[in-house]
């Protein structure tokens, strides 16, 4: 059996409210262990059951929806669903933009465009930003 710092995912699970998702990307350990050893330690993982959490975030969501951020950009920041973050945005009655095309990684077009005068290849550019190869060429192309 491994040595898990079990106490340390309690602590980012319970005290600072992340998901399973971001403790295993954080650690290096598959969400499904660490959902494991929680569950033994008499802690509920079930998703429904933490959402409450996010209630103190809300304020600083709205804040950055109007300024400009898209739901995408939020729960990337936050490392959390798309859908989640819409739903409590939209519970907390913000009246929606629409989609907008091309803003996800609209924040990284002026650098993307650098490194590629620099030579670098879209496959490299796409493994920093963590997206695909295809969607560095398309932002690069508008």
């Amino acid at each position: 059996m491994k040595d898990y710092n079990v106490d340390e995912w309690i602590r980012l699970f319970e005290k600072e409210h992340r998901t399973l998702v971001w403790i295993a990307e954080y650690t290096g350990v598959c969400d499904r262990t660490i959902s494991k050893y929680l569950r033994k330690k008499g802690i509920n993982t079930r998703k429904n059951q933490y959402q409450k959490n996010y209630n103190k975030f809300v304020d600083e969501w709205i804040k950055l929806y109007e300024e400009g951020y898209s739901t995408i950009q939020i729960a990337d920041k936050y490392r959390l669903n798309q859908h989640l973050v819409y739903e409590y945005l939209r519970e907390a009655g913000i009246n929606f933009r629409g989609a907008q095309p091309f803003q996800r990684f609209s924040m990284y077009l002026e650098e993307w465009i650098e490194l590629k005068k620099k030579g670098v290849s879209l496959k490299d550019i796409a493994a920093t930003y963590n997206t695909t190869r295809q969607s560095v060429a398309s932002y690069c192309k508008r």
